[in-house]
């Protein structure tokens, strides 16, 4: 009997995963579409998840700032996107105060969806950023899929347990030379003009940084006692649950392509 829950995943990645690359190939305003509307569902997400007992408030808060932040950004004003963003933050933890909520539940919230956001306007923006942000993705998705199936078929030792259960080394393992591999065909298929080891090494480090924000938005679903952030995309759970690890090496290549040019330079 086929394993219902791959099944799901592999019919949401056929309907998302073309419009995903489609906006990030053209750019422009379906890019920036698509930029806006992640951001309101995870603010969403992530308020529901943290402090439902605010949500409605901190939904406001946290996607007002985290859209002007966008917007700002779009604009490549990502100094002030990034204030925005901090601003926003300190903003919704004085909103908590007075209504006794959580405090650093609700500004945590702003920052850990809103930078990742304005980071993947900045990413797109930057040279070559179409196919940066391109690799970005693909190798995040080779990730999830190779940790997947890996994790299923080989087992073994939890990578950990206490936060997640169902990891596996093995899964992690396999994510990380999928990312590798990926990098590696990247060079061949798109950007020959790319140095193939410092693509390698980017993939690496893209996988590594998206299993750590996979793990540690794991570790923030079990300390507010649920299992998904939302049931927006079916096989997956809620759309932070399919974008974690991806908003984390969003992060990471932007701290990249700023302090380690050389592993995107032209080689």
């Amino acid at each position: 009997m086929p394993d219902r829950q791959l099944t799901l995943r592999l019919i949401s990645a056929a309907i998302l995963g073309p419009a995903v690359l489609l906006s990030i190939w053209f750019g422009g305003w379906f890019y920036f579409g698509l930029i806006m509307i992640s951001a309101v569902l995870c603010a969403w997400e992530w308020a529901k998840m943290s402090v439902p007992r605010l949500r409605h408030t901190t939904v406001i808060i946290q996607a007002g700032s985290i859209l002007l932040g966008v917007i700002l950004g779009q604009m490549g004003a990502f100094g002030l996107a990034f204030w925005c963003i901090v601003a926003g933050a300190a903003f919704a933890a004085l909103v908590a105060v007075i209504k006794r909520g959580g405090i650093a539940d609700v500004a945590f919230g702003v920052i850990y969806v809103g930078v990742p956001h304005v980071c993947a306007l900045w990413l797109r923006q930057a040279p070559d950023g179409q196919l940066l942000v391109m690799l970005v993705v693909l190798a995040i998705w080779a990730t999830d899929s190779a940790a997947y199936v890996a994790g299923r078929m080989v087992g073994g030792a939890k990578l950990a347990p206490a936060v997640s259960p169902n990891k596996t080394w093995s899964g992690a393992i396999g994510g990380a030379v999928a990312a590798m591999a990926t990098g590696v065909a990247f060079h061949f298929v798109f950007a020959p003009h790319h140095g193939i080891l410092a693509l390698l090494v980017l993939g690496l480090i893209l996988s590594v940084a998206s299993q750590f924000g996979d793990l540690f938005e794991s570790l923030m679903k079990r300390e507010f006692g649920t299992k998904d952030a939302g049931g927006l995309i079916p096989g997956h759970g809620g759309l932070l649950d399919r974008i974690d690890g991806l908003m984390a090496a969003m992060v990471v290549a932007t701290g990249i392509l700023t302090f380690l040019p050389v592993l995107w330079s032209q080689g």
